[in-house]
């Protein structure tokens, strides 16, 4: 009970914030593969922004 409030409470909080960040993240990527530049660094963070959203996401449609 308590991990499903803090995982609700930080979701709320943060999930804007954090698909501002991915989407700044995913720009950078699309820029690199423009300009044929190594563009892997950045695979992990954006992966890891966009499966903390979808699990928060998931998590709410779950205690609905």
């Amino acid at each position: 009970m308590v991990l499903d409030a803090i995982i609700a409470v930080s979701a709320l909080y943060l999930n804007p914030f954090l698909a501002i960040w991915f989407l700044v993240v995913l720009t950078r990527i699309v820029k690199k593969i423009v300009k044929d530049e190594d563009y892997e660094s950045s695979l992990w963070l954006a992966s890891v922004l966009l499966a903390w959203m979808v699990f928060t996401f998931t998590f709410f449609l779950g205690a609905i």
